[in-house]
C-alpha cells in the first residue's frame, strides 16, 4: 500500500497558489494542490487570515452599526475539486471545509471564536502563460459557517456570527515540473 501512495505521490503534478486579496486585507493566503495523472480531482490545503470588510461583518443584523470588527486568525481548510476532463484545467466544482479561528472586536475589547465552514464553489483555471506553469483560478463559493466554541462577547455585547459566507477569490497559482 505505502509502495501504492508513495508512486501516486511521485507522479502527481504540485501546484502552489497564492490569493492576492486577504494580503490587501491585512492578512495572506497560500495554498498546495495536487493533481493525479489522469485524473479529474485536484485534492489541497492552505491557510489564511484577512481582516473582514465591513460589509461582510454587517451581514448579521445584530452587528450592523455596532463597531464590530472581524478578523480571520491563521486558519486552514481542505479543497478537493472536480474537473471536466483533465485535473487542474478548466471549469471546477468542489468544496472547501476548514476550520476558522476569529477574533472579534468592539469599543477596544476582542474576544475569540471558532467555527466550521463547508463552501461548495465553483471556478475556472485559465493557463495564458501554460509553458511557464503560471495559471488564475477565479472562483466563487457560498456555504454554511457553524460557530464551535462559546460565542464572543466585548463590550458587554455578543457577536452574531451569520451562518452564511459568500466568497470569491482569483488564486495566481504554479504549476511545479511545468
Amino acid at each position: 500500500m505505502f509502495l501504492l501512495i508513495a508512486s501516486l505521490a511521485q507522479a502527481a503534478t504540485v501546484q502552489l497558489e497564492v490569493d492576492p486579496a486577504p494580503f490587501a486585507l491585512s492578512g495572506y493566503a497560500v495554498h498546495a494542490r495536487m493533481a493525479l495523472p489522469d485524473s479529474p480531482w485536484t485534492i489541497g490545503a492552505g491557510s489564511y487570515s484577512m481582516e473582514l470588510p465591513d460589509m461582510m461583518v454587517a451581514m448579521a443584523p445584530d452587528n450592523r452599526d455596532e463597531g464590530w470588527s472581524a478578523r480571520i486568525k491563521p486558519s486552514v481548510g481542505v479543497f478537493v475539486d472536480r474537473y471536466k476532463e483533465v485535473a487542474a484545467d478548466g471549469r471546477h466544482l468542489g468544496v472547501q471545509v476548514a476550520v476558522h479561528r476569529w477574533e472579534v472586536g468592539r469599543e477596544g475589547e476582542t474576544d475569540d471564536l471558532t467555527s466550521i465552514l463547508v463552501m461548495p464553489r465553483i471556478g475556472y483555471v485559465w493557463t495564458p502563460f501554460d509553458d511557464l506553469g503560471l495559471y488564475l483560478d477565479p472562483w466563487f463559493g457560498a456555504g454554511g459557517t457553524v460557530p464551535i466554541s462559546d460565542a464572543a462577547v466585548a463590550s458587554g455585547e455578543t457577536y452574531q456570527h451569520f451562518p452564511v459566507m459568500v466568497f470569491g477569490a482569483v488564486h495566481v497559482g504554479w504549476r511545479l515540473g511545468s
